[in-house]
């Protein structure tokens, strides 16, 4: 009995408000999405991040007085030429260095193997030439493993290769979705809820807020 009353006096003092329990439900929906679907769902997280701090730039064009589409366009233009000539500006330098990487890579290795064989003649009484090519077969089968190590790198850096792309392309086209249809889309979420969600919706706002304000910062920073 004593138990019973505990239950209920708790259950009354924290759900007894409807909104309360709703609020709940939702906060429990969400933890579950993310935790069943996160990794699924990681190009929607991304554009809607990204959404977040590009919203506020097109707010700004709308106070001046220009139509949300316009300033919505013109903001994601401006984001898709800066990720286009960031890619553009990266993609050669990295394969540049890779590029020069394996043309330096024999002759490094060959420079090692000289400096080793001149070991015995410097220091015949600490090592011996026999040594040295023992050294040498060791570190040459060492390299092979890590050649073949790279090979299978390389395929499954293939997969994530397309993984990539396939974001390149998904997270630019939602954030466009959700800028134009920002308005839509809130309004659909709100249909959603059932009509006691007063404190839910004062959460969201809230939430939304603090989160826009946080990723626009971290990202000027």
């Amino acid at each position: 009995e004593t138990m019973k009353e505990l239950f209920r006096n708790w259950y009354n003092r924290y759900f007894s408000d409807p909104q309360v329990f709703i609020l709940g439900i939702l906060l429990i929906l969400g933890l579950v999405t993310i935790l069943l679907l996160g990794k699924m769902l990681v190009p929607v997280f991304a554009g809607i991040a990204i959404a977040f701090l590009l919203d506020g730039l097109v707010s700004l064009f709308v106070r001046c007085r220009i139509p949300r589409r316009i300033s919505v366009v013109v903001v994601f233009l401006i984001f898709f030429v800066c990720l286009v000539v960031s890619l553009v500006g990266l993609l050669p330098l990295l394969s540049e260095q890779i590029g020069q990487l394996f043309q330096q890579l024999p002759s490094m290795i060959a420079g090692v193997q000289n400096a080793l064989m001149l070991l015995p003649e410097r220091y015949p009484d600490f090592i011996s030439e026999a040594q040295i090519r023992k050294i040498i077969i060791f570190l040459s089968s060492e390299l092979t493993n890590v050649g073949q190590r790279l090979l299978s790198l390389s395929l499954a850096s293939v997969r994530g290769l397309v993984s990539i792309i396939t974001y390149l392309i998904l997270v630019p086209f939602l954030v466009f979705f959700f800028l134009k249809d920002k308005t839509e889309i809130l309004h659909w979420l709100g249909g959603l809820l059932p009509e006691e969600r007063g404190l839910a919706t004062e959460v969201w706002h809230e939430v939304n807020q603090q989160i826009a304000n946080y990723i626009r910062g971290k990202m000027w920073e």
